[in-house]
């Protein structure tokens, strides 16, 4: 049965981002782990409807971690709504097919399902629709664990029979088979359905389901493939060679805002980087990473427009700036508000693109993490703990990154989704081990004479050394176009890493294939989602 659509949906379902997984397969083997690490089982019920079963249990069982799939938004917005009313902290909820269940959960990762009053797609010649057929099961054998548990309630008595026949036939392991599940005694949380059918009379069909205790073979699935989302579309790793993570285009800087960059004309900025663009992609650049954020200037619409002309892709950025660079607007409004525009820029595109933003970027006060600057980044945890993107922070201090890895673990989002912005700035190495034993990424950038860039070199090789090369990002923050002034004022090239800071790098004795998995690989593992 289609359901009626509800008044004001699409803005109900954003007031529940907070629960809402939108990348679910960049979740695939890790749930727990992002989510809800305290749990010590993975529980999921296909087709939750309005959530009234899955409310109830996740309330019943903290210790337990609940996924509740819905492809009707209709009915899983009233679960949503109900989940946030009670408090529930266990449980999440995607808007995806049951078939795509391969695609979202590991093999083997899965302790329990649970399907309740699914369409018993009552012609023969729809079959192989119904849940509780073989091929089905042979998804649910896929992610479920060693002797994991299938519970199936209905009140449809064909489809019943239909599924102990299939759950036979598969060699599952039957028990707690009733027609009658209200008279047999057995633990019970009814669902909507249930307690309508109940009271017109109609009895409850429950049966539980073991699967084998040695595992099949898991099954063969495409590949999912991470990609960086640009200005030129989806890019995999094969498709992107040499990128610079940390490099800008436009930006309006200056002690307070000019607001000069609302009346930037595109082909003037064009005409001004076009040489500069063109030098990089000879020197074998081909992706930069512009982390200009709302703040200081911000024209993504400008940065298409160049990018799409040179032919270069480029990553955007959503977010916000530090103060004094925050608008009145932002200061306030709410952390959830701030994180449903994050997640809109991410999910859809940045007004005035056809781009998603590729990554957030914040900021922290020199010194110290202000107040409205942590409501910031509580809402970039928030919008990355939803989308899987990558939270690139502008940091001076080794102690307020510290505080920054804090609050995104208390989100339960991995350090590896944060990217410590100026890390060369630190000069006390031991937090450069810390955030990378930790696993953020630390980007080292802004060397501006011929010490710093010893300093940030061996700095480099030293976290080599430890065995943290996986962590390392190098990128000039050069650039860029400034409104405020005649031509864009005085642009600094970013020819500067290939012509002057790699060399560097081999005088302090790092070695090609280490620059190589610096500039090719890591840059794309911190951006792609």
């Amino acid at each position: 049965m289609r359901m009626r659509k509800k008044r004001n949906l699409e803005s109900r379902l954003e007031d529940c981002m907070d629960i809402t997984v939108t990348s679910p397969k960049e979740l695939r083997g890790s749930w727990i782990e992002r989510l809800y690490p305290d749990a010590n089982s993975l529980n999921v019920e296909i087709g939750c409807g309005k959530g009234r079963f899955i409310t109830e249990t996740a309330k019943r069982n903290s210790d337990k971690l609940y996924i509740a799939i819905e492809r009707e938004k209709s009915a899983i917005v009233t679960a949503m709504e109900t989940a946030i009313r009670d408090g529930i902290e266990n449980l999440f909820f995607i808007v995806v097919d049951a078939a795509e269940l391969c695609e979202i959960f590991g093999y083997g990762e899965v302790d329990e399902l649970y399907i309740n009053f699914c369409d018993p797609w009552t012609s023969n010649k729809h079959a192989k629709r119904r849940l509780t057929h073989r091929n089905f099961l042979s998804l649910y054998q896929h992610i479920l664990k060693p002797a994991g548990h299938l519970f199936l309630k209905t009140d449809n008595k064909d489809l019943f029979s239909f599924s102990i026949a299939e759950m036979t036939d598969f060699g599952l392991k039957l028990r707690g088979i009733t027609e009658d599940l209200h008279s047999a005694g057995i633990p019970n949380i009814m669902t909507e359905y249930e307690e309508k059918f109940s009271s017109q009379g109609i009895t409850i069909c429950r049966v539980e389901a073991m699967f084998p205790e040695v595992k099949a073979a898991p099954l063969l699935l495409k590949e999912e493939k991470r990609v960086l989302y640009t200005t030129l579309g989806e890019f995999g790793r094969e498709k992107l060679r040499f990128i610079l993570p940390h490099e800008h285009i436009f930006a309006e800087t200056g002690d307070a805002p000019d607001y000069a960059y609302r009346d930037a004309d595109k082909d003037e900025v064009l005409n001004a980087v076009k040489g500069y663009i063109e030098e990089i992609k000879q020197k074998g650049v081909d992706c930069i990473a512009e982390p200009t954020p709302q703040g200081t200037g911000r024209r993504s619409d400008i940065v298409e427009y160049v990018s799409q002309t040179l032919n270069i892709p480029i990553i955007l950025a959503t977010g916000y700036y530090r103060e004094p660079w925050v608008s009145e607007e932002i200061k306030t409004l709410s952390r959830d508000a701030i994180a449903r525009n994050m997640i809109n820029e991410i999910t859809k595109e940045i007004t005035g693109t056809s781009t998603k933003a590729g990554f957030i970027k914040v900021g922290v006060s020199n010194d110290g993490i202000t107040e409205c600057e942590e409501k910031i980044f509580k809402a970039a945890c928030r919008a990355s703990k939803v989308t899987g993107a990558a939270i690139a922070s502008h940091t001076f201090r080794g102690k307020d990154m510290v505080r920054q890895l804090e609050m995104i673990i208390a989100f339960r989002v991995s350090p590896s989704r944060l990217i410590w912005v100026h890390a060369s700035r630190e000069e006390d190495t031991a937090y450069h081990l810390e955030l990378a034993e930790a696993g953020c990424y630390l980007e080292f950038d802004t060397m501006w004479n011929e010490e710093q860039e010893k300093v940030c070199a061996l700095n480099i090789k030293k976290l080599i050394d430890a065995g943290h090369l996986s962590r390392i990002l190098i990128s000039g923050d050069r650039g860029w176009y400034n409104p405020r002034f005649e031509n864009g004022g005085e642009f600094r090239s970013f020819a500067y890493i290939p012509d002057k800071f790699i060399p560097r790098l081999k005088e302090a004795g790092v070695t090609q294939d280490e620059i190589n998995r610096i500039f090719y690989e890591n840059p794309f593992e911190a951006y792609a989602r």
